[in-house]
């Protein structure tokens, strides 16, 4: 599953920079035609020239790569289609166990997803069943959302995260 997803994204950017190379070679064998004309100037600094158009033309997506980056290391919370989506693998995992999803988020780091999940046992349970519930949400987010997922289970009665009371907490 991951290897598609490469392939069409290679495949995508194979034919972006098909185009650009078209497009670069008609505007340079055209450049000649400029001398004719009252552009004739430009037409010894045609290729400098295409160098710089491009370059604008393509600045955006390197942009938005980087900024979409940056977001990650700080920590910011994924997109809300995998939020979604995330949201439905962990209901359907927790369907017919004694456990109240309390709150979760999806952090991207890199390629990896992290899960955190928060859940209220309503029922003492062995910790074994909350490992193998761990591993599921790993194998099962890991294939809805095609890539690699990591998760965390934290066991509380308040959800830590997303926190309805916005004063601190002391410690005990």
């Amino acid at each position: 599953m991951f290897r598609c997803c490469c392939s069409q994204k290679e495949a995508r950017n194979a034919r972006i920079d098909a185009v650009i190379t078209l497009a670069t070679g008609l505007a340079l064998l055209a450049s000649p035609l400029l001398l004719a004309t009252p552009f004739s100037a430009l037409a010894p600094i045609t290729d400098a020239l295409l160098v710089l158009a491009v370059s604008l033309a393509l600045l955006r997506e390197p942009l938005a790569a980087l900024r979409v980056a940056m977001a990650q290391a700080a920590g910011s919370a994924a997109d809300p289609d995998v939020l979604q989506r995330t949201r439905v693998v962990l209901m359907q995992e927790l369907v017919g166990l004694q456990l109240q999803m309390m709150d979760f988020t999806v952090q991207q780091l890199g390629r990896t997803a992290l899960v955190v999940v928060c859940i209220n046992p309503l029922q003492p349970m062995e910790s074994r069943v909350i490992e193998g519930l761990r591993h599921q949400i790993d194998a099962r987010c890991s294939a809805e959302l095609g890539r690699p997922v990591r998760s965390q289970v934290i066991l509380t009665v308040i959800p830590p995260i997303h926190r309805q009371d916005p004063r601190p907490q002391t410690a005990p």
